[in-house]
């Protein structure tokens, strides 16, 4: 069972081998598929198709389900949110995340300075 939530961020210093995110394992994780789209992509982009297919392999095995009634409850979080943090706007992948990651007793683990002070989470960068 997960202990943890993993938002793209953390996804990709763990496939990055980052020294902050030695202590992370995706066997302790679990994400959504948003999550996974995000990583992929990032990882395409910014390094190479063979390491966006390496995580593709990986994460994809550690997806979880999201409720309709945790999406709804995500996006008023996000509004909220936004409208408090102009500067520093959640996407709708992070809200997402955060708010099945509360509804599940996980911590949260990102390096994301949006994130900063929320209950919840476990920053590392």
């Amino acid at each position: 069972m997960a202990r943890v939530f993993l938002d793209t961020y953390a996804l990709i210093e763990i496939m990055r081998s980052s020294q902050s995110h030695r202590e992370l394992s995706l066997g302790d994780g679990s994400t959504l598929m948003g999550n996974l789209a995000e990583t992929y992509y990032v990882l395409r982009t910014q390094y190479s198709a063979e390491a966006a297919e390496k995580a593709y392999g990986i994460v994809s095995n550690i997806i979880a389900d999201v409720s309709a009634s945790t999406v709804r409850s995500a996006m008023i979080f996000r509004e909220e949110f936004n409208k408090k943090n102009r500067k520093k706007a959640l996407s709708y992948a992070d809200a997402i995340g955060y708010t099945y990651a509360r509804e599940n007793g996980l911590d949260f683990v990102t390096g994301d300075d949006a994130f900063k002070g929320l209950d919840g989470v476990r920053f590392v960068k």
